[in-house]
């Protein structure tokens, strides 16, 4: 798990940030920077499974990354009263399941898988087959990561069943979401597509929200060429900026 503890701060909590399948707390390395700059600190558990091999995520389901966030969220609610969600991926959608549970300040959700590439069959359905043929795939991961990220080059065939299963089990939660909630979606995004940032402006029960688009297809917004605008937003917005611009405000 990493954190910080910057007693200089702006927002009067802490950031919880939760990161995506395969890859680890690095994910956020150029976010944290910025949280560090404006004195707020933070915290990255490492999911179940994850960092470490791949061959580690046999077993793993959304529930055990699920009590993973949970277990951090109260600690940190504990220490510092307040605490803001960000999640990246899978995590955003740990990260709304969170804020229809528990108390979160501010939620930010980063190219959240809604709706993924799986456009003309069941999800559930095409990974039951694909099971029957075969127990990991290969991932879409460079060979030396993306920046300081390592990320998973193979994952289990059953990673990407819960994963599946964590789509289905975090949708129902999005009405009971009120946290102003900032949405930050690439408009290209094979992964995870843009109808996902639409479906949740429509259906997040937060009278605070808003999607900040970026015009590529990068999925690794934290690392790619637009991480500079991403980091500043987000880190704007844990902090208490940008709330203006929400629908609502």
């Amino acid at each position: 798990m990493s954190e910080n503890s910057n007693p200089k701060r702006s927002f009067g909590g802490a950031c919880l940030l939760l990161h995506g399948i395969a890859a680890g707390p690095a994910q956020f390395d150029n976010l944290t920077a910025e949280l560090d700059a404006r004195g707020i600190p933070w915290r990255t558990p490492v999911l179940p499974g994850h960092g470490t091999n791949y061959k580690d995520l046999f077993g793993v389901t959304w529930r055990d990354w699920y009590d993973t966030a949970l277990t951090c969220h109260r600690e940190l609610e504990r220490e510092y009263g307040t605490v803001a969600v960000a999640g990246f991926s899978i995590g955003s959608l740990l990260a709304i399941m969170l804020a229809a549970e528990r108390p979160v300040e501010r939620l930010v959700l980063l190219n959240t898988p809604v709706y993924s590439f799986f456009r003309f069959i069941p999800a559930g359905l095409f990974l039951r087959v694909l099971g029957m043929f075969t127990k990991e795939i290969r991932t879409f991961a460079p060979p030396d990561g993306v920046g300081r990220v390592r990320i998973y080059r193979r994952v289990p065939v059953c990673t990407l069943r819960t994963m599946a299963e964590l789509v289905e089990a975090a949708r129902p939660d999005i009405p009971g979401v009120t946290s102003p909630c900032l949405i930050v979606h690439s408009k290209f995004d094979l992964a995870s597509r843009a109808k996902s940032a639409s479906y949740l402006l429509e259906n997040l029960g937060s009278s605070q929200k808003g999607i900040y688009w970026l015009r590529s297809r990068d999925h690794s917004i934290l690392e790619g060429d637009d991480h500079r605008g991403v980091v500043g937003r987000v880190g704007g917005f844990i902090a208490g900026e940008h709330m203006s611009g929400l629908r609502g405000a």
